[in-house]
Parts: structure tokens; C-alpha cells; sequence
């Protein structure tokens, strides 16, 4: 059976290929003293700066007693006196300029917005509401339900608040952890395609049949699947339509049907993940099978890793919002993206000259674009936040930020800015196998699609620590496509490879993989330096009148709110 859930899976990292530095609280870092005259010490909590109001400077604070606003939405005008006061507002009813506008007329010093969900919310406004806005003076803190909550009894205590901008560095180290584990995957994902390619070339030079693949090589995958031009346009079509969907009808049913989606998929690439280790540890027992009721023979290890992998996907979907989850979650995206990594191939650079810009254009389109038509809302950004639902969508790598870990905020990045310029790394891995370049550093394609890759990420984490188009999550592969995808070009062009990697696919590798072997490549698969050059010459735009030469491999196959 092909691995469908594998292309279900792909289309679906349209609605996650924003990143964003966290999930909570986002805004400039606040520090709230609860002053009362029966504590010892003060009680403290963290909030942060809204967008637009006063902006708190380092050697300045504002006190004043805790109150909490009546009526507590302050969507009309407050009654009783708040001047000076810092006004507990819980969101709702109406906009939060409508509220701010409210606390100024009552001189309040300052409003901490609590949400009315569990979580903290981001504090925008409509560009309509731009002159509004550059007139208020009080200043805007938002604060999580949870403190909402504890700071409403402590109002009700007669306590007083002193509030004092917090200065931590413009990037978390738990960026590095993401980075790492990003560019892990990819690099892993890439190896792993090369592995399946190199053992495929073996055996069709050994005149093997795709069907006996598995019977001697349990580690190699028997079927992928080869991203064509039509999948690639159907790609973003497809991601555009299901991102509108969840836009609009994204509720807890709708969540919980993707969430079960999402622990099936986990579930299969948990095991098989499991299982390439278990060979590695077991080599005596990969070529085992054991007799599965329904399913007939399967993998021995495989049928041992798959309890493994039931309960570590549902001990994860019970405990989500757990503060170690996180872990979990990341283990299987891992594992996930691996799996599709080494699954789905791009058959040659033409291909992946459409899908990359096509998704670079979406990407821009719907984090930055989409406002204009949705009421100022980012059609991205509200899908990662889980929209009505209340749920954060798991397709996402996440680490707990380091610095002022009692914001609850997390350093986080979408599968789809893993996987879309994996597929070019995984591509150019193959490329250096048919071109037999993987000897050479200097003249390999993977190692500098690999930096190329890390640098379009660190390019990302730039751009949201320097807030560079806004305040709101970065589309990642506004960086990433055009260092990958330009580096690849770039090198193929001068080293005058373009051509072949432009026409060339994985269909009629026999037309090369039997040759006479070479000295680094033991295996006897790997096509000579004459026929290579040959190989060149005779690609489309090279003065040949043939239809391009098919190398194979995948490579050559490859393959803010505002109310």
C-alpha cells in the first residue's frame, strides 16, 4: 500500500509553516509585585507589554492599588474611582482599544488584560483604529487566566501592584535546542533517503525486482513517492483550502478529529523509527518475521516496537498540555518528519522549482497577506493558535523558552519549515550518490544545502528577534526557500550540472547502475566518471537531441487577535 498518510501529512504542514517564538504572553516582559500587608515579601508575576499604549522603559515603574474593573470587561464606562489604580480587565464583548480607551478616561495607570480562556492573549488592533490607538497613554499588559485569577482574589484583598519592565536577552537558548533539533532532522531524514537509494541502486543492478526488496533488506523502504509538477501546484492548493477550513470551523470536534489524525501518523513513524534503531542494536534479528492475525508476516521488530509506540503517542495525547509534554511531542514529530523525509522525493530540480516558490508564496501570503482580507486577522497565525478551539495544533516543534519561564512561552516551529526544504537537502543526498560526489566535501551538493538550510533558520531567528515585519510569527520559508533552493541552483549552474538535474528522474536508473564499480564505491552501483560525463553531455541543453537521461534517485528521484 502507499504511503498516502505520508502526502495527507505534507499537505497538511501548509497550516504549520509559521514560526513563532512563542505561545504565550507575547510582548515585551513585565514584572508584576503584588504588594500586601500580610506578606513578608512580595508576590511576583509576569506579563507583557502590549503592542501600542505606554511602553514601560527599564528604570521606570508604575504602582497603584489592584483593582478589578466594574463592569470587568470594560467594554462601557467604569464606575467607581480607578484613578491611579492598576485595573484587573478580562477580555471579552469588545475590542482592547475600546477598553483602553475606557481606563484613560477613568485615569487609570495601567489595565492587565486577563484572557477568558486558559492561556495569555496578544493584544492587537485594527489598522482603521491607528489614529485611536496613537493616542493612548495607559499602559496595556497582558496576563494568562491564571493569574487573572489569582490577582482578582488578591484585589479583592486590598492588595497594590507595582509593575517594572524586565530586561532578558533578545534570544532564548532554547532556540539552539530547536535549531539543533531541526537541522537533526533534516540531515538525518537526508541520510537515511541516501541509505534506501544506495541499497535500491544495489539491487536493481543485481536485476532484484521492487517486490523482493523487503525480503532481503529490511531496512530499505520498498515504496515512496515521487512529488510530480501537478502535486506540487495541488500542494498549495490543497494547504490553502484546508487552512481556509480551519480558519473558519476550527473547534474542539474539528480538533480532536486532526489530533487523532496526527497519533495515527505518530503511531506508524514512532514504530518504524523504533524498529531502524532496534536493527542497529539487534542486526540478528532484522530479517526476522513473525505471523501478524490480519496482517500477515510483518517485521519482528517492527511488531515489537508498535506497543512502544501506541503508548508513548497516547500517553502524550492525554497529557498534551502537561509541562514536559513537550518532549513527547517532539520525539514524534522527529520521527514523523524522518519518515517523510525518507518517503516522499522530489524527481528533479524542475519539480522542485515549483513547489518551493509556490509554498514561499503561500507561506508570505497567508501569514502577512491574508490580513487585508480577513479583518486584520493573519489566516496562519490564528490556524497555529488553534483558533476557537482553545488548542495549540501539534504539527510543531517546541521547547520551553530558558529566560522568565513563568510567561508559560515556547520557542516553536512548524513541521513544514522542516520538511519543504528537507526534500531539496534529501534530493541533493541522492544527487551526490548518482554523480558520485559523496567522497568530496568540495564537490558535493548535500553539505552545502545542509548550511545553506541552517542558515535560512538562523536567518529566522533574526528576523523574530528583530521583530522584522511585525510583531507576529515569522513565515519561515521566506528565508529558507531562497537560501536552499538559490544555493542548489547556484552551485548546479557553475559547476554545469543544471541541466541534468533539471531533466532528469528515477524511472530507468538501469541505464547506468550496471557499470564496472569504482574504487570508493564498493557496493559496484555507482555509474563510472566516463559514463557521468557522458551522462552530462547528453542532458537537454546540453546540444543533445534526446529526451534527457534518467539517473534516478528521487535526487535524479529523487522527489492578533484584537477583541
Amino acid at each position: 500500500m502507499k504511503p498516502c498518510w505520508a502526502i495527507l501529512i505534507l499537505l497538511y504542514l501548509g497550516a504549520q509553516t509559521v514560526s513563532s517564538q512563542e505561545d504565550q504572553c507575547y510582548g515585551y516582559p513585565v514584572q508584576i509585585s503584588i504588594n500586601q500587608n500580610d506578606l513578608a515579601k512580595p508576590q511576583l508575576f509576569f506579563g507583557a507589554l502590549a503592542p501600542f499604549g505606554h511602553q514601560l522603559l527599564l528604570n521606570e515603574s508604575i504602582s497603584g492599588k489592584l483593582v478589578k474593573a466594574d463592569p470587568v470587561e470594560a467594554c462601557a464606562e467604569l464606575r467607581g474611582d480607578v484613578a491611579g489604580a492598576v485595573v484587573l480587565v478580562q477580555r471579552g464583548t469588545c475590542n482592547f482599544t475600546t477598553k483602553a480607551v475606557n481606563l484613560q478616561l477613568a485615569k487609570a495607570a495601567a489595565m492587565l488584560l486577563y484572557d477568558n480562556q486558559p492561556g495569555c492573549v496578544f493584544m492587537g488592533y485594527d489598522h482603521k483604529d491607528k489614529e485611536l490607538v496613537g493616542n493612548i497613554t495607559t499602559t496595556l499588559i497582558s496576563i494568562s487566566q491564571a493569574n487573572g485569577d489569582k490577582l482578582g482574589a488578591l484585589a479583592a484583598a486590598g492588595a497594590s501592584a507595582s509593575l517594572q519592565a524586565v530586561s532578558i536577552p533578545r534570544w532564548d537558548p532554547s532556540s539552539i535546542v530547536l535549531f539543533a533539533l531541526a537541522v537533526g532532522t533534516v540531515i538525518g531524514g537526508s541520510v537515511w533517503s541516501g541509505l534506501d537509494h544506495t541499497a535500491h541502486r544495489k539491487m536493481s543492478a543485481q536485476g532484484r525486482t521492487e517486490a523482493s526488496l523487503l525480503q532481503g533488506h529490511p531496512n530499505v523502504v520498498s515504496e515512496t513517492v515521487d512529488i510530480t509538477p501537478q502535486m506540487a501546484v495541488m500542494f498549495v492548493v490543497v494547504s490553502s483550502a484546508m487552512l481556509l477550513l480551519l480558519f473558519f470551523f476550527l473547534n474542539k470536534v474539528f480538533f480532536y478529529v486532526l489530533l487523532g489524525l496526527f497519533c495515527f501518523a505518530c503511531i506508524q513513524a514512532n514504530a518504524i523509527s523504533l524498529a531502524a534503531l532496534l536493527r542497529q542494536v539487534m542486526p540478528g534479528q532484522a530479517a526476522r518475521v513473525t505471523q501478524v492475525p490480519g496482517l500477515g508476516p510483518c517485521p519482528t521488530l517492527v511488531v515489537a516496537a508498535v506497543p512502544v509506540s501506541v503508548a508513548l503517542t497516547m500517553v502524550w495525547a492525554v497529557w498534551r498540555n502537561a509541562s514536559w509534554s513537550w518532549l513527547l511531542q517532539d520525539f514524534s514529530g522527529v520521527c514523523l518528519m524522518l519518515l517523510v523525509l525518507r518517503t516522499l522525493r522530489l524527481s528533479n530540480i524542475k519539480v522542485t522549482c515549483i513547489l518551493l516558490p509556490l509554498a514561499f508564496v503561500y507561506d508570505i501570503f497567508w501569514v502577512f497577506i491574508s490580513p487585508l482580507f480577513f479583518n486584520g486577522e493573519s489566516v496562519m497565525v490564528e490556524v497555529a493558535e488553534g483558533g476557537s478551539s482553545h488548542e495549540y495544533l501539534p504539527m510543531l516543534l517546541r521547547v520551553p523558552r530558558f529566560y522568565l519561564a513563568q510567561l508559560g512561552g515556547y520557542s516553536m516551529l512548524g513541521f513544514g519549515d522542516v520538511i519543504l526544504p528537507g526534500l531539496l537537502v534529501a534530493y541533493t543526498r541522492r544527487l551526490d550518490i548518482d554523480l558520485h560526489l559523496t567522497a568530496s566535501l568540495i564537490r558535493s551538493y548535500f553539505p552545502a544545502t545542509v548550511l545553506s538550510y541552517a542558515a535560512g533558520l538562523m536567518l529566522t531567528y533574526v528576523a523574530l528577534v528583530f521583530s522584522w515585519f511585525g510583531d507576529q510569527g515569522q513565515p519561515a520559508l521566506l528565508y529558507l526557500v531562497p537560501c536552499t533552493l538559490g544555493t542548489v541552483l547556484l552551485l548546479g549552474y557553475l559547476r554545469g550540472d543544471l541541466s541534468l538535474m533539471w531533466y532528469s528522474s528515477n524511472k530507468k536508473y538501469s541505464a547506468l547502475s550496471a557499470s564496472d564499480g569504482h574504487e570508493s564505491d564498493p557496493e559496484g552501483c555507482a555509474p563510472s566518471a566516463i559514463d557521468l560525463e557522458e551522462a552530462r553531455h547528453q542532458a537537454p541543453g546540453r546540444g543533445s537531441a534526446g529526451a534527457g537521461l534518467d539517473l534516478g534517485s528521487g535526487a535524479l528521484p529523487a522527489s492578533v487577535r484584537r477583541s
